[in-house]
This record gives C-alpha cells, sequence and structure tokens, in this order.
C-alpha cells in the first residue's frame, strides 16, 4: 500500500510538472496518433488547451504537407534511435504557427521504438521579431549606405574644390613671379638706358676729340695710331652702350 501510495504520489508530481511546462509535451507513435499531450500541446497544435489530443492523428490537426514531413522525421528518430531537433511552420485552422520541436525515441525493453517523445516551443513571436529586426537591419544599412554614398560625393566635391584652389594658388604664385620678373627687366631696362644716356654723351665728345686731333697730326706717326685705337674703342664702347 505504501508503494502504491509512492508510485500515485510519484506520477502526481510529474503530471503537475509536465502540465505546468511552458513547453509542448507529447508522445506520438510511427503513424502519428498522439498517444500523450500535456495542456500546452493542446493549445499549441488544436488551439485551446480543453481539447483532448489523445488518439487523434496529427494529419487531422496541422496540414497534411507539413505533417507528412514530421511523420518521416519521427520515423527516421525510431528508425535510427537518434535525437533530432527542427524548426516547423505549421498550419491549421487555429493559425499558423512557428515551433521548435526536439524528438526523441522511447526505448522499450527489447530495446526497440515505435513512439517519440516530442517537446516543442512556440517561437513565432520570436520569428516575427527577428523578421521585424532584419527589416530594420536592412532598412539602417540602406541609410548607411546612402549616406556613404553622400559622404563620397560630398568628399569627392572638397576634394575637387581643394584642387581648384591649389590650382588657383599655382596660378597666382607663377603670375606673381612672372610680375616680378617682368618688374626687374623694366627696372634694368631704366637702369640701362639711363646708364647708356650717361656714358653716351662722354663716349661721344671723346670721339670728336679725337677725330680732331686725328686731322691736325700727320699719318702713319704713332699719335696718329692713338688716335685711331682711341676712335676706334670709343666706337665699340658706343655701339655696346647702344644695345642696353
Amino acid at each position: 500500500e505504501k508503494a502504491t501510495k509512492a508510485l500515485s504520489e510519484s506520477e502526481e508530481k510529474y503530471r503537475t510538472l509536465v502540465e505546468s511546462s511552458p513547453n509542448a509535451i507529447f508522445i506520438m507513435d510511427s503513424h502519428g496518433y498522439i498517444k500523450f499531450a500535456n495542456s500546452y500541446a493542446s493549445g499549441l497544435l488544436a488551439g485551446s488547451s480543453d481539447v483532448n489530443l489523445l488518439e487523434m492523428n496529427i494529419r487531422d490537426i496541422i496540414d497534411s504537407s507539413i505533417a507528412n514531413n514530421m511523420l518521416l522525421e519521427i520515423n527516421e528518430v525510431i528508425r535510427t534511435l537518434k535525437p533530432a531537433q527542427r524548426e516547423h511552420n505549421i498550419g491549421s485552422k487555429h493559425g499558423k504557427r512557428v515551433i521548435l520541436g526536439t524528438i526523441a525515441p522511447l526505448v522499450s525493453e527489447g530495446g526497440d521504438s515505435r513512439a517519440v517523445l516530442g517537446i516543442a516551443l512556440d517561437i513565432t513571436k520570436l520569428k516575427q521579431t527577428e523578421a521585424e529586426l532584419d527589416v530594420y537591419r536592412h532598412h539602417l544599412e540602406k541609410l548607411v549606405e546612402e549616406r556613404t554614398n553622400e559622404l563620397s560625393i560630398a568628399n569627392e566635391k572638397l576634394e575637387l574644390e581643394i584642387e581648384e584652389r591649389k590650382q588657383q594658388e599655382r596660378q597666382k604664385r607663377e603670375m606673381e613671379a612672372r610680375l616680378r620678373q617682368q618688374q626687374k627687366l623694366e627696372s634694368l631696362g631704366t637702369l640701362a638706358s639711363g646708364v647708356a644716356h650717361e656714358v653716351n654723351n662722354p663716349i661721344q665728345i671723346i670721339m670728336n676729340y679725337a677725330e680732331i686731333l686725328k686731322e691736325s697730326i700727320e699719318t702713319e706717326t704713332k699719335e696718329s695710331t692713338y688716335l685711331h685705337q682711341i676712335i676706334s674703342e670709343s666706337m665699340r664702347i658706343s655701339d655696346i652702350v647702344r644695345n642696353l
């Protein structure tokens, strides 16, 4: 009697744990018939925790195409005795849900399996949030790309303006250099003109006196030779000054 009571209390404890679980917990055989389901599983699959899913077939609860895929996975787990985890987009008359399901084989004493224990979590809101975040991320990426393009264009314009200003500065410096050179040449020209005027007058006087002296001295004399050289050099100096 004590053993029976302890077993009953243990079963009640585990039943309470299963029923209060925030996950859907179920047992399903290889044909898709539900052998056990907690209230959360009823609410997730049938739309209400009051619905009894016992002996109902998964094909009668959700879209047959999704149900068939689930049965293929269930039978693969039963065959290989290896747990599996999948995401499923399930649809029923109660709406669409995204669930994350984990199924593990229920192994008998003989070592074989004809059913699986499944635990499923409704991740619909999580997926919706992820989708919204993905849309927002793409929006931010687009904004960043647009802003980057704007900054790139602005930077190109700025670089062009800087290059134009540098070119203008170079042209200005070149013009100023040419102007200074021109002013130097003008100053040199003025100086040369003044020097030529100041030098040319004495040279002309020297040449004139030398010509006068030459007429009064006999040719082929030493004095005549000196005067000839004076006149020749004076003419050469005069030509130099004229070229200035």
